[in-house]
Formats: structure tokens, sequence, C-alpha cells
């Protein structure tokens, strides 16, 4: 049974948004750049956050494994949260103002 039209259209924006999370483009720019219509991304976008947050129970937090540190230069810490949200915040952050960004980004 071939696939209707909107399911299609559902597989392949979600490998666009898939990509424009990973091209670390701002939705704007990663549709200016790909000819796609803003509003169509940011539609789609949001149909598929919702879709996932009422379809994935996950833990508060997910297992980190630690490497050796010492063959790693300090870098900028990026958190991708379940609503889709994500941020980088610099390595030398505190604890303190972790905890609060945290608290502050899941109360949305």
């Amino acid at each position: 049974m071939e696939k209707s039209a909107p399911d299609n259209r559902h597989e392949e924006f979600r490998k666009i948004v898939d990509a424009q999370e990973n091209s670390g483009l701002t939705q704007k720019a990663f549709c200016e750049k790909n000819g796609i219509v803003l509003s169509h991304f940011v539609y789609y976008r949001c149909l598929f956050k919702k879709q996932s947050r009422s379809s994935v129970i996950s833990p508060a937090f997910s297992p980190v494994r630690i490497v050796d540190k010492e063959k790693f230069l300090p870098a900028d810490i990026r958190i991708s949260l379940p609503n889709g949200f994500s941020c980088q915040i610099p390595h030398d952050f505190s604890a303190e103002k972790v905890k609060q960004l945290m608290q502050a980004l899941l109360s949305c």
C-alpha cells in the first residue's frame, strides 16, 4: 500500500527538522539556505515536538559516561531538553547557575 501525501510530507519534514537541529543554524537561516518556507518548518517542528512530549516518558537525567578528562580540552556544554530546547553554556559555568538554568528551562 502506497503512503498518502500527508505521510510523505511528515516524513520529509521530520528529516528537515532533524537536519536543522544538527546544522547549528537558526531556523530562519536554515530555511533561507534550503529554500524552505519558515512558517511550514515551524508548524511541523511544533507538531513533532508535541507528539514526542506526549509519547515519550524519559528519566529526568540520562546516564553519562565519564571519559578520561585529561585527553580533552575544556569545551562548552550543550544541553538538549525533551521539549526540543537546547542551549550551550560555557564550561566554567558554576554548578549552581546550571541548576538554576535547568529549573527555569524545565518549567517552560
